[in-house]
């Protein structure tokens, strides 16, 4: 099955090159936006999935007193169960905000991600590249800062303190 996909995926990415009609479809501004999210779409939605629209879905939506649709009835073990359905066009309508509100809060997030955590990655790589190949250098105060200082200067303020006495005996030793 892998070498099946391999080959449609080959035959997809040449179908592109090859056709001018697919490259303007795809050069879309929405193709192109969904393209510049999609890396934290990738890592967002996962989570956005878990604690909110679950949320929403199982804690909000069963007990809105006017959708009705909760049942409640027991199992073959006499165990409590509550059956959630959803068929009145209210319940279908209320989902479907819950679930298009969701989905803008998740792309306003994959923006401001786009925005403000992939450029802090782009510039540490940008100066990683500089420091290794030697168009800049790295100097301590590059690698530390704020509560790196503060541990630098509380290491060098115990070091002091653990200085060897003039006899060369351990400190600890007595």
């Amino acid at each position: 099955m892998r070498t099946i996909a391999a080959i449609g995926g080959i035959f997809l990415i040449f179908s592109i090159l090859f056709s001018p009609g697919i490259r303007r479809f795809l050069s879309n501004s929405i193709f192109v936006f969904l393209g510049s999210i999609s890396f934290p779409l990738y890592l967002l939605h996962g989570t956005f999935i878990r604690l909110p629209l679950a949320w929403a879905f199982f804690d909000v939506l069963p007990y809105l007193p006017f959708l009705n649709i909760l049942e409640f009835t027991r199992d073959s073990h006499g165990e409590p169960v509550i059956l959630m359905s959803c068929r009145s066009t209210g319940c279908r309508l209320t989902s479907a905000v819950i679930f298009a509100i969701w989905l803008i809060g998740l792309v306003t997030f994959c923006r401001i991600w786009k925005s403000r955590v992939d450029i802090l990655g782009v510039q540490f790589s940008k100066w990683a590249e500089d420091v290794v190949h030697g168009r800049r250098k790295m100097e301590l105060g590059d690698a530390l800062t704020g509560m790196g200082e503060e541990l630098a200067r509380f290491g060098g303020r115990l070091s002091k303190k653990l200085e060897l006495p003039e006899k060369g005996c351990h400190p600890m030793s007595s």
